[in-house]
């Protein structure tokens, strides 16, 4: 009888596959700044429009958002 490996994947690594790498560094960005990513955001960040009334954004929130659209500008600007 033949030794039989299965080889499984952890759902955790799935999940960043499947991310945009602007996700990715969005979740980063917040990890390194203590904050929770903000769900909404992380959705329609590659819309082309974004509408965030009533969000409740604070302060360290508003710094991700900002790094993150700078990145996202930066890449536009280089590779478009």
């Amino acid at each position: 009888m033949r030794n039989c490996f299965i080889t499984t994947r952890n759902s955790v690594d799935e999940k960043q596959e499947d991310e945009s790498p602007f996700k990715l560094m969005y979740s980063d960005i917040c990890e390194k700044y203590g904050c929770s990513p903000i769900t909404y955001f992380q959705r329609h960040m590659e819309d082309k429009d974004i509408h965030m009334k009533h969000h409740g954004i604070n302060s360290l929130e508003s710094v991700t958002l900002a790094n993150i659209l700078k990145v996202q500008s930066l890449w536009l600007l280089f590779f478009w």
